[in-house]
């Protein structure tokens, strides 16, 4: 597991890396850094209604496929209100005021996640 490290505004978008990978009771997951902001992500193959259901940071913001992998994928991201992005030098309340995540808590989420996929898709 790597840890989330918030890149300059120049150099944000030219690094997407995988921080963390693996499978949690039978669900794949990937944790992702675009530079600017964490991002993770579930393989599963769920409905519109279900995916609406989830509650994660944010929202569910991604469903469909990632690079090198196989079947369907829902996402999120940690770029919203109150959180820490790559922004211009000129908000100077950033460092404040907007959250900083780090791979183990997003994992936290994953977790959490991948709990209310089995609870949702159990229900049918």
């Amino acid at each position: 597991m790597k840890h989330m490290v918030y890149l300059d505004l120049n150099d944000c978008y030219r690094t997407w890396e995988v921080l963390d990978s693996g499978t949690i009771d039978g669900y794949e997951y990937q944790i992702h850094s675009c530079g600017a902001h964490p991002t993770a992500y579930v393989k599963c193959d769920v409905t519109v209604h279900t995916r609406m259901r989830i509650e994660v940071h944010g929202g569910i913001t991604f469903n469909g496929k990632l690079k090198k992998t196989e079947g369907q994928w829902i996402g999120w991201d940690y770029a919203h209100y109150m959180d820490y992005t790559s922004k211009p030098a000129d908000s100077l309340l950033r460092d404040v005021y907007d959250k900083k995540y780090d791979t183990p808590e997003i994992l936290g989420d994953v977790k959490y996640v991948i709990t209310q996929l089995q609870e949702l898709l159990n229900e049918k």
